[in-house]
């Protein structure tokens, strides 16, 4: 007769053994967006320096946890005055807030992608914001490792995150968040 902690042991083993955990690598993800500027133009910038990781339940075939950090002054559009004018307090204030994170609450999707919900801390602000994720799919590199590639797309509204003053700025309130990702089994 199996007792309670031989099948609680027994469910924690087969639950590792299905979770596996990636790490985003920065050669071959981009963590970007795009904006309107003066309604005609649409800027695009990136950052830099970020750690990405998450886990599937393999079994399942679904993300079961996201988590990304993102050194705020590794913005880069390009332009030095305009990547400056970004870094300074008008709108990122990477001083103040050097860091902006995601961290996933659910996912709603299979294997193939879904809807990645969590929470953007972006300028000191938390607000709920749902990925869009589409996985491109796996594969094992020369390593050994597993690869999984996928795109994520959100669009958030910047002045929510008290970023640029409402309304009298030449770039519009509506920015979309693209993570071109792919990531590395550990």
């Amino acid at each position: 007769m199996k007792t309670i902690a031989t099948i609680i042991m027994a469910v924690l083993v087969s639950v590792t053994l299905s979770a596996k955990t990636y790490i985003a690598d920065p050669m071959h993800t981009s963590i970007g967006f795009a904006v309107k500027h003066l309604g005609l133009s649409t800027v695009r910038g990136i950052f830099k320096t970020f750690t990405t990781t998450f886990t599937t339940d393999e079994d399942k075939g679904i993300i079961t946890a996201l988590s990304a950090d993102i050194d705020t002054a590794s913005i880069d559009t390009r332009v030095d005055m305009r990547d400056n004018d970004l870094r300074s307090a008008n709108f990122f204030d990477v001083k103040q807030f050097p860091r902006a994170t995601y961290v996933m609450k659910s996912y709603k999707g299979t294997k193939a992608g879904g809807k990645v919900i969590g929470e953007l801390t972006l300028h000191g602000v938390t607000k709920p914001v749902t990925l869009n994720l589409v996985i491109n799919g796996t594969m094992a590199d020369k390593n050994g490792k597993v690869r999984i590639a996928g795109i994520a797309t959100a669009e958030i509204n910047r002045s929510d995150f008290g970023i640029g003053k409402k309304g009298d700025m030449p770039v519009s309130e509506k920015v979309t968040l693209t993570i071109d990702i792919e990531a590395i089994s550990q």
